[in-house]
Formats: C-alpha cells, sequence, structure tokens
C-alpha cells in the first residue's frame, strides 16, 4: 500500500474545476472584448458625424450674415450621412443655426451642432 501513497496526480474532480475555472474567467474577457468592439464602433462612427456637421458649420460661419436664410431648410448628403439645417432668428441681428446629422437610414437624429452667428 505504500506504493499508492508516493503517487502524485491529479484527479478528474480537480480537472473539471480548473476547467470551470478557465471556462469563467474566458467568459468575462469574450464579454469585455465585445463590449469594448461595440463602444469603438460607435465611437467612430459618432466621430464622423461630428466632423461632417463642423465642416458644415464652418461653411456656413464663413457665408455672409445676408446669406444665412438661403441656409434654412436645406439637406446635405455626403457618404450615407444626412445634414438638415435651420435657421432661426434668435434676436435683433442674431441669428441661431443648427445642424442635425444623422446616418441614413435611421430616423433619429445622432449628432447635433448649434452656435450663434451675429450681424
Amino acid at each position: 500500500m505504500e506504493r499508492f501513497a508516493t503517487y502524485r496526480g491529479v484527479t478528474l474532480v480537480e480537472v473539471m474545476i480548473a476547467v470551470a475555472i478557465i471556462s469563467v474567467l474566458f467568459l468575462g474577457l469574450f464579454a469585455a472584448l465585445t463590449t469594448a468592439f461595440n463602444t469603438t464602433g460607435i465611437n467612430y462612427s459618432n466621430a464622423h458625424l461630428q466632423k461632417f456637421a463642423q465642416q458644415i458649420m464652418e461653411e456656413i460661419l464663413a457665408d455672409s450674415y445676408a446669406n444665412l436664410a438661403t441656409w434654412n431648410n436645406k439637406t446635405v448628403t455626403y457618404q450615407g450621412m444626412i445634414a438638415e439645417i435651420t435657421v432661426h432668428d434668435f434676436a435683433v441681428d442674431t441669428k441661431q443655426i443648427s445642424i442635425f446629422v444623422r446616418v441614413d437610414g435611421k430616423d433619429t437624429r445622432t449628432f447635433t451642432v448649434a452656435t450663434l452667428k451675429t450681424n
């Protein structure tokens, strides 16, 4: 019987417990990576929408105050993005410019830029 007392191996129960622990760790890692990839994709899309809105806003602000009315209710499309521009009288000699940008095919507005321009 002494021969079995010196045997140092791994039992099936120990292997199953180790596999269960490693599986739980990998599931947590997989969930974290999935969330990170989704967040990165959303941020990438938002960055494109923001850049598109800023480019349009810079073009509008470079235009003269007298021509701002021509931008009202105008729609600009570019690479699957749609920008809806509105210009309103905010106060005397002041107009509010708002740009709502969304991805084509989605009904929700996903990015908004607004500013004031004075005469």
